[in-house]
């Protein structure tokens, strides 16, 4: 336990910083890009009918699965690094000593999952649609999540779990959000268990309005 007297993190300082990163990472662009990838080979036209099929053959999963990661490619190196895209399909071209590709690597770093194991993945599928690109996003984005908030999260230790138990409390009464809330705090009570009902609270009530944000800009 964090005494009274002890330095702690600010909370509110740092639920803001949480907030931030939504749009400074564009987090809300990566599944419309998985989406556009999987519609690009899905969407066929016949008779001035436009249907999507859902069913492909082994070439065109992977097809789909090479897409979407480099959907995924653009977004690490262009909106995270903020590279240019020239510099990033200048990138796409090196490889490290052992024949992997620097900017695959990366995005394993960002999204915890290989391009062999996303055709993997994608082949296993009877079908593919865009519910079968939600589900299998879903720990990916878990990963991404945890990589991104990783320096915010490293200002805190064990020590500092009442201390966030007792500021979520608060504002569970502050924002007349669920009582639930409270006692689901009551049942956690390691840093890994409270981190994520901390960064909900920060993403939902601490983004500033576009109006302000121009306003700073």
């Amino acid at each position: 336990m964090v005494e009274d007297n002890e330095d702690k993190p600010d909370l509110e300082q740092i639920a803001s910083e949480i907030a931030g990163k939504e749009e400074a990472y564009s987090l809300d662009q990566v599944l419309p890009a998985m989406y556009d990838a999987l519609i690009s080979h899905s969407k066929q036209e016949k008779d001035g009918k436009v249907t999507y099929k859902t069913e492909f053959t082994e070439t065109e999963k992977e097809g789909i699965a090479n897409d979407i990661f480099d959907k995924l490619s653009y977004h690490v190196h262009v909106n995270i690094y903020n590279f240019s895209v020239e510099k990033w399909e200048e990138l796409k071209g090196l490889k490290n000593p052992d024949g992997e590709i620097y900017t695959d690597l990366a995005v394993q770093n960002y999204f915890g999952i290989s391009k062999d194991n996303l055709i993997k993945t994608l082949k296993k599928q009877i079908k593919i649609t865009p519910e079968t690109i939600h589900s299998i996003s879903e720990d990916m984005f878990k990963h991404h999540i945890s990589v991104i908030h990783q320096p915010t999260y490293a200002k805190f230790d064990e020590e500092h779990v009442d201390y966030l138990k007792g500021w979520i409390k608060k504002k569970v009464e502050e924002f007349h959000l669920n009582p639930e809330l409270s006692e689901q705090v009551d049942n956690v009570y390691t840093l890994k268990e409270i981190l994520p009902l901390y960064r909900q609270i920060a993403e939902k009530h601490y983004k500033k309005p576009k109006q302000q944000e121009q306003q700073e800009k």
